[in-house]
């Protein structure tokens, strides 16, 4: 089973901070790199915790920040801000601990490859290329 004690054991080997407000537990991080173009080479992933769900969440904040500052979008308040972060992995609490892991460790290659910013490698295109099947799988899932 998935719990606060596990994530906390877990995530900060990663560089993954614990944020506590009143209403969520989750856990932050910060992926080094200057891909601003690609929307799912993810610079800020957010892992929250519910009673029933452990969700990942990530957003390229490079690329929002010029959509921002060019007009093109508008963050006028936390649920539209919330709307431009895509789900990347999100299983109940349930979920056995080795398939949970399968999947972080996958996902953690695959940022580790975005934080070479050696955007010509075919390595670096299939990574981004995986964090993408990871969003797009993440969001067939039934609900």
């Amino acid at each position: 089973m998935i719990t606060l004690d596990y994530l906390q054991n877990k995530l900060p080997q990663y560089g993954y901070e614990l944020q506590e407000n009143d209403e969520t537990i989750f856990f932050l991080k910060k992926v080094n790199h200057r891909n601003y173009r690609d929307k799912m080479a993810f610079s800020i992933i957010f892992v929250t915790l519910d009673d029933y769900a452990v969700t990942f969440e990530g957003l390229n904040e490079m690329l929002i920040r010029r959509a921002v500052n060019a007009g093109a979008i508008e963050i006028p308040d936390l649920e539209a801000f919330n709307m431009l972060k895509d789900i990347i992995y999100d299983t109940t609490t349930d979920t056995e601990i080795k398939a949970f892991e399968t999947i972080f460790h996958f996902f953690e290659q695959q940022l580790v490859i975005l934080e070479t910013n050696n955007f010509e490698d075919k390595t670096y295109e299939t990574a981004v290329d995986n964090l993408r099947l990871l969003v797009d799988a993440a969001n067939a899932a039934p609900m």
